[in-house]
């Protein structure tokens, strides 16, 4: 989750692009660093962690717990394009127009 564009990341860039407004330091809590090194997250992912926690105000175990919360009741882009492709095959009059829902899933979740 950590390598795939996140809303959170037009923040992000917001604030370096500033520079007089930087983010704050992330919290890093004993529950971050038990995660970080049990899962040996690479360098690249623990930043981008460390950087949406600051962002988001919350420390960063905080911040992988609502990730992980959120990501489990929302379905991927796939999964919606897999129930509109159902739809169509259990009604094949309906004309799905499926690049423009593919469109709308993106922009929908902030990805475009």
């Amino acid at each position: 989750m950590a390598r795939e564009r996140a809303p959170i990341d037009n923040v992000v860039e917001l604030a370096a692009e500033e520079g007089s407004r930087s983010l704050p330091q992330p919290e890093i809590d004993h529950d971050a660093s038990v995660l970080r090194s049990t899962y040996s997250l690479p360098s690249d992912v623990w930043e981008t962690l460390c950087v949406r926690a600051a962002a988001t105000g919350v420390s960063v175990s905080d911040y992988v717990h609502q990730e992980v919360v959120a990501l489990s009741r929302r379905g991927t882009i796939d999964d919606v394009m897999w129930e509109f492709g159902e739809m169509q095959a259990a009604n094949p009059s309906l004309d799905i127009d499926f690049e423009a829902v593919l469109k709308a899933a993106r922009y929908a979740r902030g990805l475009d």
